[in-house]
């Protein structure tokens, strides 16, 4: 009978696997209300984050509850989140800053957690009005951005009503120790249509005077707009005359505006943002251009104007290059033409194209000479393939013709689920081409259900990984994988994709990886490792090879064993009371596993043997090897 247990809960943990996996999602309540008084607060938004910043949403009603569901189950972290309007702090549950500070939480399918509640403080205020000329400015855009380590991510914003007036709310400060820090913040202004600007009046956000404010204060602040400038020119052929026609541009970042030209090549921007612009005009006929006269946005210099300044350019242009692009096959709506230049740096052109754009010819203006290569670019969803010319060489004031070809690119299909059956949302699924292993060409990740899609894919000979990767230093991880059940690269199958194909992966089983050191826990358990350490670069055994390589390898860690043998393992170290248990859950992941039985792991036999050694052991002794058992 006690020869039977192993099997029997065995097959205990294969079907609570298989319940597992068909579980239904987790819920997650609780209440925000204020703090010290503890009055409800309607409208919050409460986040429930995975380990990738993957979230679920609910909103808190007039008694300041929420509800969240359909939560993935596994380590999740929560967040408050008030609306603008509110002058509260947000905060990470705990009372934390940062999403990976803050408490976390694992929840189990079907699980619903409650009273994970949330109390928010007063935050500091900003108010006043946006003036110009003496007049107030509606419909401005008021935000105030941290500057502080703490307050970095808080940024809290307002519109300006009729009477030019805002409000920012929910500011925060610090208390170290006994002592209040204040928090430091940069305002800014943008209305629609004109620039940003900073307080207390310039366009150079390196200008900015931060404003300090401690929780429950309130400061008056009336924001003017620095004094605008002038940049007027007039464009040039290579004769001296004016080109007409001409569409002229500035860019300021964040801001840019367009004018037209006169017939005699005339052009003035009136009410400009002061500081560095990028000048740019296009004319029939005509290649781009950028101030000061190069037609590669690389080669372009910045104008600085100072602000009140009037300046006054002038911009010669030459003549253009043409290029028509005929396109072979079905075009989706949203596929995207791309002429770059030769050296692939600069983007020449890009044009977005209907689904009619196959029926004739697509025409590019306003080119540089020299050589270039084009691309498409599928529609997002599309199951077409990357498409890309051979080198071009545009010429001036001639044209050149030039032929693209879709065709259908490869489907790849997967699924992804943590050991015991539950899918695992957010795994990326990566491809490789096998001599350059540097470069993914493409990535996709799992959704809620496991399941990866990946369309599009150019035909190339590939490396499939899948992995976890965890946006927080020190989160729970998990072993890569690769196509199609190989512990590292070396041991990767290759995949030959071809135009049209669909294939499928089949179903990656990720192994739990808590400290992050590239080895499967309950591998590490059963060779008496340590799990909750990073111990990948380690050589207990002493023989040249560290047990990142045992593992992926399947060899022994703790000894050689002669060839042909099944490695035993070791009872490791006795005073973990939750060792056998662990160890006959890695018994079962190795009934399960896909593993060459010629392979280095730990058999049948040598686990019960390990158990057996471990619950006779009256005290702790040093970890053993193959060879001192």
């Amino acid at each position: 009978m006690r020869g039977a247990f192993p099997l029997v809960l065995g097959l205990t943990l294969l079907t609570n696997s298989w319940v597992w996996s068909i579980a239904s999602a987790a819920e997650l309540s609780g209440r925000v209300v204020g703090y010290p008084h503890g009055q409800p607060l309607a409208d919050v938004q409460v986040l429930v984050m995975d380990r990738f910043g993957q979230a679920a949403v609910g909103t808190t009603n007039a008694e300041g509850r929420y509800l969240v569901g359909q939560v993935d189950p596994g380590m999740q972290r929560v967040r408050a989140l008030p609306p603008h309007s509110l002058n509260r702090i947000g905060a990470w549950y705990r009372d934390q800053y940062f999403f990976c500070s803050a408490d976390t939480f694992v929840l189990t399918p079907d699980q619903a957690l409650s009273a994970v509640d949330f109390a928010l403080p007063v935050g500091g205020l900003i108010s006043g009005r946006v003036l110009q000329d003496g007049v107030p400015v509606a419909d401005a855009e008021v935000l105030a951005e941290g500057l502080d380590f703490f307050s970095s991510s808080l940024r809290r914003a307002a519109r300006s009503d009729a009477e030019g007036n805002y409000r920012i709310g929910g500011l925060d400060s610090v208390r170290v120790g006994s002592e209040d820090l204040p928090g430091n913040y940069r305002i800014s202004v943008r209305v629609p249509g004109a620039a940003s600007w900073y307080y207390p009046g310039s366009f150079e956000q390196d200008a900015a005077v931060p404003i300090q404010l401690l929780r429950g204060e309130e400061q008056f602040l009336n924001l003017v707009p620095p004094e605008p400038s002038v940049l007027r020119g007039q464009l040039l052929d290579t004769n001296g005359a004016g080109v007409p026609g001409a569409v002229v541009k500035v860019d300021a970042g964040a801001f840019s505006r367009t004018v037209q030209g006169g017939p005699s090549g005339f052009f003035e921007f009136e009410h400009l943002v002061a500081g560095s612009l990028l000048l740019t005009a296009t004319a029939p006929g005509m290649a781009q251009t950028w101030y000061p006269g190069v037609e590669l946005a690389a080669g372009a210099a910045a104008l600085e104007l100072n602000p009140g300044e009037t300046r006054s350019v002038e911009l010669q242009m030459l003549p253009e290059a043409k290029l028509e692009v005929r396109i072979e096959g079905a075009v989706q709506e949203g596929a995207r033409l791309v002429l770059r230049s030769g050296d692939g740096g600069d983007q020449l052109h890009a044009r977005t194209l209907s689904a009619g754009a196959s029926d004739a010819p697509v025409l590019l203006r306003g080119l540089p000479p020299g050589p270039a290569w084009l691309e498409l670019l599928p529609a997002p969803g599309s199951m077409d393939s990357r498409a890309r010319s051979s080198q071009l060489s545009l010429q001036r004031g001639g044209l050149v013709r030039a032929e693209l070809g879709i065709e259908p690119g490869a489907s790849l299909f997967a699924h992804v689920r943590r050991r015991g059956g539950l899918p695992l949302r957010g795994a990326r699924l990566e491809l490789f081409a096998v001599d350059q292993l540097d470069q993914v060409l493409a990535a996709a990740r799992s959704d809620g259900a496991g399941r990866i899609e990946l369309h599009g894919v150019s035909p190339a000979e590939v490396l499939v990984r899948v992995s976890v990767q965890p946006f927080c230093e020190g989160d729970p991880s998990s072993v890569a994988l690769w196509w199609p059940d190989a512990r590292s690269r070396e041991a990767a199958g290759t995949l030959l994709l071809e135009p049209g194909d669909a294939r499928e992966l089949g179903e990656f089983v990720l192994a739990p990886d808590g400290d992050g050191d590239g080895m499967d826990d309950l591998w590490e358990l059963a060779w008496g490792l340590e799990p909750n350490r990073a111990d990948q670069a380690e050589d207990p055994d002493g023989d040249g090879i560290d047990n990142l390589a045992e593992y992926r390898s399947h060899s022994d860690p703790l000894g050689v064993d002669p060839q042909g043998q099944s490695c035993q393992v070791s009872a490791g170290s006795p005073e973990r009371a939750l060792w056998p248990l662990v160890l006959l859950l890695g018994l079962i992941c190795r009934i399960r596993s896909r593993v060459p039985e010629q392979q280095c792991e730990p058999s049948l036999n040598s686990v019960v043997l390990a158990v057996a050694r471990q619950s006779s052991a009256t005290m702790p002794r040093p970890r053993r090897n193959r060879s001192s058992m």
